[in-house]
């Protein structure tokens, strides 16, 4: 129902509403009785306090109470007091008939809740002017609640379009930025490594006329890392945008962790010995996760790498898992050069720059990016802890079994 309908559904004397009128004299209530039918009111009687409040304490609601002060057991001010534990004035108006005309109980009338007062005997023309009076001022009450609240769902409603909107615009500039770092990734990083293949092979058919082959063989290696590299950012690219459009293949299956792990160490092994590093892997607990596989292991030898990467000459790399609840958390940690605080904010999004080695290793700046994605495409979460020149901590959790996949 909206505000206009209820402003227009005037609902006030037309629809017969309900009076209580407790008075212990016959002929007073009688009088009364007669003149509220007459002008088109229901009405409902009780003959003493004790019975009007045991109706009202059994659900029965009245438009509007005519309550007698004098009467037996209970007079109509404790009567009326105890009325106003259950409604307020504004809610059920209640209007007593006296016989007492000081001004003294009038006042402990309206002190015990009273909204009016009518001498007695009751004049049939003040009797219908106060009536009518306290339901219109008690619909038109209802009718402000009633369109308050339309008010408030509709400034809620209101609230939730705008911050719709505002996260709609914000995906949207995060796709821009997106498509943008993209763009700038193909224009700027393959440029630059197509440049240096470039001028490698420049360099590359000058030594051969020359034929110094020391210098070959330090071009070709150079030659290898570089497309290596290229091939690697490509690569990356491409999965990232499968991953981002939806077609990358996801087949979410239980598996034993220590496998995937133990490939990885394995694979990277000799990196590892090349820089002196100790490469652990605790293979005591062997837990089983619900993920897929390939992103997994892409993951976590993406990790590993990157902890052999920016650990120096003769430091340590361990990888370790346990379960907390539902999930298993998987640690790959180092002992390395640490995260700086400003690469901090960037380290999961496109805008992060690589940051070489501490041997000068290249890289291209996604590997954290896609290993995000797949972790959160498998219901995980990623993190990390991190210490400057104290090293770094990266945690994966993740579902130990389809029931605590979603």
């Amino acid at each position: 129902m909206n505000i206009q309908s209820i402003l227009n559904n005037d609902n006030h004397i037309d629809d017969k509403d309900m009076i209580l009128v407790v008075e212990d004299e016959p002929v007073s209530c009688e009088i009364v009785k007669q003149q509220l039918i007459n002008n088109n009111f229901f009405v409902e009687i009780s003959r003493d306090g004790i019975d009007a409040l045991e109706k009202i304490n059994k659900g029965f609601k009245p438009d509007l109470i005519l309550l007698d002060i004098i009467m037996p057991i209970k007079d109509g001010y404790e009567i009326c007091k105890e009325m106003r534990k259950k409604y307020s004035p504004i809610e059920l108006p209640i209007i007593m008939l006296t016989s007492l005309n000081d001004i003294s109980s009038i006042v402990k009338a309206f002190e015990y809740g009273a909204n009016d007062y009518l001498y007695k005997p009751v004049e049939n023309k003040e009797l219908l002017a106060r009536v009518k009076t306290h339901l219109n001022v008690m619909k038109l009450n209802n009718k402000l609640i009633q369109t308050n609240k339309i008010l408030e769902n509709e400034i809620i409603e209101r609230k939730n379009a705008q911050n719709s909107l505002m996260k709609a615009n914000e995906q949207l500039k995060e796709l821009v930025a997106t498509k943008d770092k993209f763009i700038s990734i193909i224009g700027h990083d393959l440029k630059n490594v197509f440049f240096v293949l470039i001028n490698l092979a420049k360099i590359l058919n000058k030594l051969i006329d020359h034929k110094s082959k020391s210098k070959l063989s330090e071009i070709a290696k150079k030659l290898f890392l570089s497309i290596n590299n290229a091939y690697n950012l490509f690569n990356n690219l491409l999965t990232w945008a499968k991953l981002q459009t939806g077609k990358t293949p996801f087949n979410p299956t239980i598996f034993s962790l220590n496998i995937i792990i133990n490939n990885s160490i394995i694979l990277l092994n000799n990196y590892a010995q090349e820089k002196n590093i100790e490469l652990i892997f605790d293979k005591n607990n062997n837990f089983s996760v619900f993920a897929d596989k390939n992103m997994l292991d892409a993951v976590i030898r993406n990790l590993v790498s990157n902890a052999i990467k920016y650990t120096n000459e003769g430091g340590k790399v361990e990888v370790n898992t346990e379960q907390q609840n539902n999930k298993i958390i998987i640690k790959v940690s180092d002992n390395g050069v640490g995260i700086q605080d400003t690469q901090i904010k960037n380290l999961f999004k496109l805008e992060t720059c690589s940051i070489s080695g501490t041997k000068g290793e290249k890289g291209t700046g996604m590997g954290l990016i896609l290993c995000k994605d797949y972790i959160k495409k498998n219901n995980g979460e990623i993190w990390f802890e991190t210490k400057i020149d104290h090293g770094s901590t990266f945690f994966i959790s993740l579902p130990i079994d389809e029931n605590n996949f979603f």
